[in-house]
């Protein structure tokens, strides 16, 4: 019985194995090229006959095209037989000729078809040739027409391609420029670091693109398209900002096949004339860098994405308070905490002199108060003799005066002459500060609506550091983050003037703060003295501390700058608390 069953189980295994062989007989013996070639053949002798020419017919053997040079070999004119024959100008695709006048300057014996229309040369069969679904295994499947001229750009330059006709990729480089793509992602070595590097993106196999949200065809192009369509959609959590219309989502799609990592050989490359002197002014390279964050720079906006507010970079009141250096500092070493890039060399790629051309560019309509600010140094003057606590005093009206322009936090309207003069004094032992501004009322109480005047100095506790100049940035804070400052509040000076106070209560303070809300008196932090009086419509507080800071106190020394900023509340407006005006960082010189 079980003699039986096995020989009856080899005989049906014999026959399967027969019947597999037969089949990879046959298809061996009529590969899918030969179909193809047969009916080509029939074609060619066929339209041949029609125009009166003799039909030689064509080698029905498997055609191959080596391109040693470009390391590639095309099997493609097995099944697009007709792709450099005349006569077959009106035939059906695949034997159809090959569309325009291409073939004049790409012969297919010199640059075959993969090498534009990408697909697995060496396949002979549709599916594997035009690499076509996953289980094809090969990267770069057959390209949409729609996208063909992005692989133009791999001996062609853009500016050649669109005096040519082929202007996609000319279109799609505008738009990456002026979309402000290169904020967030870095090319050729220049860009922001917040998105992935975007050299030979176009290059990339499809394993570097998470497939998972993609609808319909899992490629490379497929992705590029929907992600510019929905970032978030396609890579969850992303923080990309589009706004793109369908014609510009395939135009940056087209762009982005083009950024390949091949290396064309020089013989191949074909390239326009370089113009001379093309340099990006300030608003080109705004729109570069820029754009994508901070849109015109006319207005605060808080973005959902990053959850912060983008400050109105170009409005009057920022430009009126945002000194030049300021500005350089900040471009070229971006925001801690922030998604600011540094764009020095090295960071996102610029130059000095690009920084420069940005910097005139936001600047351009600085209102005219803000002009005697622009350099943003404040000079202390060295002195001999003891520093005066009197602001009448000789020592101070020597001392060179600097107006700094200060803008509104949390309230509107902004007037335009919110500015304050500082002076500023130093010996061996002591520095001091001499602020005054224009107050027509004298605020000196503190209750229910009621309002005190009140002055700030605001210094990083790391010297070399920037800091949001609101109060620093939080949450989390660390020393890169953190300000130190000194506060002085005239309901207290009134309190100590009027009723004698004792003299260990005093109206200053020296405070930290990492953002909103996290203002803490400075422990062990150096004690800061003065005085404050209002006078004829003006109030003059002056600060003075010892010269030399402990961890965490400000730091001034010879030959560096310290940052400061300002900060003004007027009780008459009811300001408190984070509603008052402000300044950008200036910086403290001292003269030797």
């Amino acid at each position: 019985m079980y003699r039986k069953f096995y020989l009856t189980l080899t005989l049906v295994s014999a026959l399967v194995v027969l019947a597999f062989s037969l089949l990879a007989a046959y298809r061996e013996a009529t590969p899918e090229w030969k179909m193809y070639r047969s009916v080509y053949r029939k074609l060619f002798i066929e339209k041949a006959k029609a125009a009166g020419k003799d039909a030689v017919p064509p080698d029905m053997g498997i055609q191959q095209i080596y391109l040693p040079e470009l390391g590639r070999v095309d099997r493609c004119t097995n099944c697009h037989a007709g792709v450099d024959n005349p006569l077959m100008a009106d035939a059906e695709i695949p034997y159809r000729q090959h569309s325009g006048d291409y073939l004049q300057d790409h012969p297919v014996d010199r640059f075959g078809c993969t090498v534009c229309h990408y697909g697995q040369g060496r396949a002979t069969n549709k599916k594997e040739a035009h690499g076509e679904g996953r289980d094809t295994h090969w990267d770069y499947p057959l390209l949409p027409m729609k996208y063909i001229q992005s692989s133009c750009a791999a001996c062609h330059d853009p500016g050649m391609l669109e005096r040519s006709g082929a202007g996609m990729v000319a279109e799609g480089a505008r738009l990456f420029r002026e979309k402000g793509c290169r904020g967030c992602h870095k090319l050729n070595g220049t860009g922001g670091v917040l998105g992935t590097h975007l050299d030979g993106v176009g290059s990339q196999p499809i394993a570097h693109f998470p497939m998972t949200y993609v609808k319909g065809e899992k490629t490379v192009y497929s992705w590029l398209r929907q992600h510019f369509e929905d970032p978030g959609g396609i890579v969850p959590g992303s923080m990309m900002k589009v706004d793109l219309t369908a014609g510009e989502a395939d135009l940056l799609t087209t762009y982005m096949l083009s950024l390949r990592s091949e290396d064309m050989p020089a013989k191949y490359r074909r390239k326009g004339p370089a113009k001379a002197g093309e340099v990006p002014g300030g608003e080109s390279l705004y729109k570069m860098y820029c754009i994508a964050c901070h849109a015109s720079g006319k207005k605060s906006v808080y973005d959902r994405i990053f959850r912060r507010t983008i400050p109105a970079i170009m409005d009057p009141a920022f430009l009126r308070t945002a000194n030049d250096r300021f500005l350089r500092r900040v471009i070229k070493e971006g925001r801690t905490g922030t998604p600011m890039t540094a764009w020095k060399a090295g960071g996102g790629g610029l130059t000095d002199d690009e920084i420069g051309r940005i910097i005139s560019y936001i600047t351009r309509d600085r209102p005219a108060s803000a002009a005697e600010a622009v350099s943003g140094l404040i000079a202390a003057k060295r002195i001999s003799g003891k520093i005066p606590v009197r602001p009448e005093a000789p020592p101070w009206k020597r001392a060179e005066a600097f107006t700094v322009p200060l803008m509104l936090v949390g309230q509107t309207p902004d007037p335009m002459d919110r500015l304050v003069t500082v002076r500023v004094l130093y010996n061996d032992r002591e520095i001091a500060f001499l602020v005054e501004w224009k107050d027509d009322t004298r605020n000196v109480s503190l209750g229910v609506n009621a309002f005190r005047d009140a002055v700030a100095l605001q210094f990083p506790v790391q010297n070399n550091a920037e800091p949001s100049f609101r109060m620093g940035q939080g949450p989390g804070g660390n020393s890169r983050t953190m300000v130190n400052i000194w506060f002085w509040k005239a309901d207290v000076q009134e309190s100590i003037d009027g009723d004698g106070q004792a003299a260990d209560r005093s109206p200053f303070e020296n405070l930290t703060a990492a953002g909103f809300g996290t203002l803490k008196p400075k422990e062990g932090g150096l004690p800061i003295s003065g005085t404050g009086q209002w006078r004829n419509g003006r109030w003059r507080v002056l600060f003075m501390r010892a010269f030399s800071g402990r961890e965490g106190d400000a730091v001034f020394a010879t030959g560096g700058l310290t940052p400061v900023s300002f900060a003004v509340w007027n009780g008459a407006e009811e300001n408190v608390d984070g509603r008052k005006a402000v300044s950008a960082w200036y910086y403290i010189v001292l003269e030797q």
